[in-house]
């Protein structure tokens, strides 16, 4: 990380935490879909030792269902003692870490891996593969 940020990573480590994939129904004729993926977030554990991030890309169909897949992972990072430098509390750590969420996990390839499970599930019996962005989803407003 460049030394105009705040948070100092030493490592990390990603598990996979679930997948879900449920088939809802074929769609009727040529239909129109679109595919709407998204990611959200959640920091489970924040302290001055190490960052705990949860990650789920959630792929669906609009404006009908076909199927839907969910991927879940968890990444663990390892944090540098100079981060305690820059932070008074554990409170402004784990505010400044919700702020910049996407780019703490942007820095990690757990994106491609992400993009590549589902591409593998959803190409299973012929079908065509999804690919996801290799980067956080970010929300549109």
């Amino acid at each position: 990380m460049s030394q105009s940020e705040k948070i100092f990573v030493n490592n990390f480590g990603v598990r996979l935490d679930s997948v879900d994939y449920k088939f809802i129904c074929d769609p009727k004729g040529n239909a129109n879909l679109s595919i709407v993926a998204t990611d959200s977030t959640n920091i489970d554990e924040c302290d001055f030792e190490h960052i705990v991030i949860r990650l789920l890309r959630t792929v669906k169909f609009s404006p009908s269902d076909f199927y839907s897949i969910g991927v879940t992972v968890v990444l663990n990072y390892s944090l540098n003692e100079k981060t305690k430098e820059s932070f008074e509390t554990k409170k402004e750590l784990l505010k400044y870490a919700k702020e910049h969420v996407n780019v703490l996990i942007n820095k990690t390839p757990v994106c491609s891996s992400i993009s590549a499970i589902i591409s593998e599930v959803t190409s299973s019996f012929g079908q065509v593969p999804i690919i996801t962005s290799a980067q956080i989803i970010e929300k549109k407003d």
